[in-house]
Formats: structure tokens, sequence, C-alpha cells
């Protein structure tokens, strides 16, 4: 409905297309993951706390795709996927810092591309 209104207002044309780009990868530990498992039947929740220099993420019983989401919509500089093929829900505790252990690479990510748009004219 959104997209329908921005082409009809603005003329907006777009499209997909993917390009190799910089992301982080979020690997699997060399000896295995040792994580503790969620519960089963309960829903994911993730909590935010303040700490000294940063923030601390705490998560019961997600899987990695919500781990993965949080940290790439704001606490790094690049998309993050996931490279751990585990698919449990799990718990996690997060602190913010700079290192997450996350691997610099290049991936194929999927953009929107811009062809055109207008200025509207007045109403």
């Amino acid at each position: 409905m959104l997209q329908t209104l921005l082409a009809d207002r603005f003329h907006l044309s777009i499209h997909r297309e993917t390009k190799e780009l910089p992301v982080y990868a979020l690997p699997i530990a060399k000896n295995g993951p040792k994580l503790k498992s969620g519960t089963a039947d309960g829903e994911c929740a993730v909590h935010v706390s303040a700490v000294t220099g940063g923030q601390s993420y705490s998560l019961s019983n997600c899987t990695i795709d919500v781990l993965v989401d949080l940290l790439g919509n704001g606490l790094v500089d690049r998309p993050v996927t996931d490279r751990t093929q585990l698919t449990a829900k799990y718990d996690f505790h997060l602190a913010a810092m700079p290192d997450f252990r996350l691997q610099a690479q290049t991936a194929p990510i999927e953009i929107i591309a811009v062809d055109r748009v207008q200025k509207p004219s007045t109403n």
C-alpha cells in the first residue's frame, strides 16, 4: 500500500538487485556452540538495560535470527549474516562493546535501488 502511494504521488520507480557488500558474519565456534538452551514453548523476549560504557542485552528463548537482527539493526556498522546453521532457541546475554567476535566478509545482499522519483505537484 505504501509503495502504491509513493508511486502515485512521487512517480517513484524502484527495483531490487543483489550486490556484493561488506558484512559481518556470525560464525559457529571452532569447538561447537556452547549456548544455553531456551525453553521449547516460551516466546522470545529481548530486554535492554544501560551499563557503564554502553548497553546490556538479554535475549530469552530466541533463535539466532533474532540475535543477528539485533546486531545488524544499529549495533554494528554493516549487515550481519548468520553462518551458524543453528535453528534452536537459546538464551543470550550481550554487553555492547567494540568487538562482538564477528568476522568481516563480503556477501550478496539484496538492496532497493531508486530508478526515478519526481517532486510532487501541489494539491
